[in-house]
């Protein structure tokens, strides 16, 4: 069992998100790794996220044992 924390910042500072979660997601999948969630680390006033970490996990018998 494998987990990957990859960093993410929103780009603009609008109330929509601009993050490019989607191409890290497709990446990492690519590999083996499956999305897991999506965790807030920064959030400024009125709940605009800054940044945040997007959990991967890739269950991979080889680095149960290691």
């Amino acid at each position: 069992m494998k987990y990957e924390y990859v960093n993410v910042k929103n780009k603009t500072h609008l109330m929509t998100s601009s993050f490019e979660y989607r191409e890290i997601i497709d990446e990492y999948a690519k590999n083996g790794y499956r999305f897991v969630c999506f965790v807030p680390t920064t959030i400024k006033e009125f709940g605009e996220i800054i940044n945040a970490n997007l959990r991967m996990y890739k269950n991979d018998r080889l680095t149960m044992y290691k």
